[in-house]
């Protein structure tokens, strides 16, 4: 068990602790001579059991068992805070983005990615049923409330005049997101056919390459050497660049 006992010292009221030292002491007596009178008067002899038999040893182990329990708990509920904390930063950022789609520019196509089948159910719990505004979902799926949502937006946008569309898949599997990052590569090929831009070439990272071939003295690349030569004599001593 992978324990931080100096973590676990630093929580310790070391002052209580120490003040208490001699109670402490005083009770550990009292307690081996009560159980050295059951075994053999002055805790000697074949009757006698060794402190290793004794209950504090089977206390102790408990007691880390306990702690792993509460290590793991602790561990967990982390994990479900830092999760629902991103669910909330999530829905925060779909609503400013939502609010940009529908009044910002109408310079974008939105695509909505629809899964009609989710691989588990969950369900919402029947809480709050006495609150109007809310008590009405419980005991439907979470399933049903996210295809709502995504239908209603894409009505939202489609009322307003934003160009939409909506991909269906059937379930979440490596077959369909392979499909569908392909068919992302395949459509920004076409949408820079009809911007007119060559989707394959990439200049400004290209300048960068062969600037670093001249720099180093590859064959063909004199010129961009020379470049780099003449930048370096204009450059100002207090300047980086």
């Amino acid at each position: 068990m992978a324990v931080n006992w100096f973590a676990s010292f630093k929580d310790v009221p070391w002052s209580k602790v120490i003040g208490m030292a001699p109670t402490i002491v005083e009770n550990g007596k009292k307690l081996w001579d009560k159980v050295s009178s059951r075994t053999g008067g002055d805790g000697s002899g074949e009757t006698t059991r060794s402190a290793a038999q004794l209950p504090v040893p089977a206390a102790i182990a408990a007691f880390e068992l306990r702690l792993e329990a509460l290590e793991k708990k602790s561990a967990q509920l982390r994990e479900e805070a830092v999760a629902s904390f991103d669910v909330v930063r999530s829905i925060t950022d779909q609503h400013s983005q939502l609010q940009l789609y529908m009044e910002g520019p109408d310079d974008k196509v939105v695509d909505f990615i629809r899964v009609e089948r989710f691989s588990k159910p969950a369900a919402i719990p029947r809480l709050y049923e006495g609150d109007e505004a809310v008590g009405y979902l419980g005991g439907r799926e979470l399933s049903e409330l996210l295809l709502a949502e995504e239908r209603a937006t894409e009505m939202a946008l489609a009322k307003k005049g934003r160009m939409n569309s909506t991909i269906v898949l059937d379930s979440i599997s490596p077959q369909a997101i392979g499909q569908i990052l392909f068919m992302f590569e395949i459509e920004t090929v076409f949408a820079a056919g009809l911007y007119r831009v060559n989707p394959f070439d990439q200049p400004g990272v290209e300048k960068g390459k062969r600037l670093t071939y001249g720099m180093m003295g590859r064959p063909g690349y004199r010129k961009e050497k020379q470049e780099v030569l003449a930048m370096q004599r204009k450059k100002k001593e207090r300047f980086v660049l």
